[in-house]
């Protein structure tokens, strides 16, 4: 069992997990101690300023949408990115799009903000990642099985600057096409 880190102030509660299979399956666990009625995320790295966090929770009361994702590739976002990169991305992203019929431009921007009410039946659904395939495609589902839901989704641009660091490995998350075979299936 994972030891968990769990700290409050006043506004932000942080957990953090010294163990566990990957980011996102942690991630996901850490939907269930929300206790607020809005559920968001950035990425460690800031590739993407956290002001947009802010932006797209007012997105989401105003527009009363279930999901606002930032998104690189529609107009209006900002992106300096290495070229290998953004080759890999269209061409995954792509391929999501085609595979599941998503209208969703960007499906791994590290911008999230969500509905509690609303994402906690798909969380539900995707469930627990126990064979450890999922990894990068972990944001894919989720947006495909909101769409499928039937779920409100905005895409509002971003600024977006690579960092130096990285975690993505694509040799590593090759294995994803593993738990995109299994999702399509599972949808048909």
């Amino acid at each position: 069992m994972n030891k968990i880190f769990n700290k409050t102030t006043n506004e932000i509660k942080y957990l953090f997990y010294s163990e566990g299979p990957s980011r996102r399956e942690n991630l996901a666990r850490s939907f269930y101690s929300a206790t607020g009625n809005i559920i968001c995320f950035i990425d460690v790295d800031l590739s993407c300023d956290p002001s947009y966090l802010l932006k797209a929770i007012d997105i989401l009361n105003e527009k009363q949408a279930d999901i606002v994702i930032g998104s690189r590739y529609i107009k209006g976002a900002k992106v300096k990115r290495r070229l290998k990169r953004r080759i890999i991305s269209f061409f995954y992203n792509l391929t999501v799009r085609l595979l599941f019929k998503s209208k969703i431009q960007d499906h791994q921007c590290g911008l999230k903000v969500f509905r509690k009410d609303s994402i906690m039946p798909v969380i539900d659904r995707m469930g627990y990642d126990k064979e450890l395939i999922r990894g990068w495609f972990w944001d894919a589902e989720l947006l495909i099985r909101a769409q499928r839901a039937g779920l409100d989704i905005i895409e509002m641009p971003v600024e977006w600057c690579y960092a130096d660091i990285s975690t993505f490995n694509f040799r590593r998350e090759l294995r994803c096409l593993k738990a995109m075979i299994k999702l399509n299936e599972a949808l048909r």
